[in-house]
């Protein structure tokens, strides 16, 4: 029987010279041709062990919702118990670069270009 944790005991057959660069050029890497066979085989046993995983009986077992095993802590918003320093608007005001309102005034990220959407 094969080793799961080997990834040469599922080796499938090496991807093509092509296939290996076309996913290379998709990725922007550059490879020489001898990095090309080497990740050719190594893609190839990828793939061997993602099939070999969608061949598993799952049919019974629960979706794994934290890899830790532990429920999700949840807690009722407490609007009085901020998770943090909050500031007034006066504090904020002397500190912030810029305002407009009670808001802060932030560059534009997206798109470019200068100014606050306020």
């Amino acid at each position: 029987m094969s080793d799961p944790a080997d990834p040469q005991s599922h080796a499938a057959a090496p991807l093509s010279i092509d296939e290996v660069r076309k996913v290379a050029r998709l990725a922007r890497l550059e490879l020489t041709d001898a990095d090309a066979e080497r990740y050719g085989r190594d893609l190839a046993s990828v793939l061997a062990l993602m099939a070999r995983l969608q061949r598993l009986d799952l049919s019974g077992v629960e979706p794994l919702t934290h890899v830790a095993g532990e429920d999700a802590r949840t807690r009722e918003d407490d609007a009085a118990a901020p998770p943090g320093l909050l500031l007034d608007s006066a504090a904020l005001s002397k500190i912030a670069p810029a305002m407009h309102d009670a808001f802060l005034k932030v560059p534009k990220v997206l798109g470019g270009g200068e100014g606050g959407g306020a």
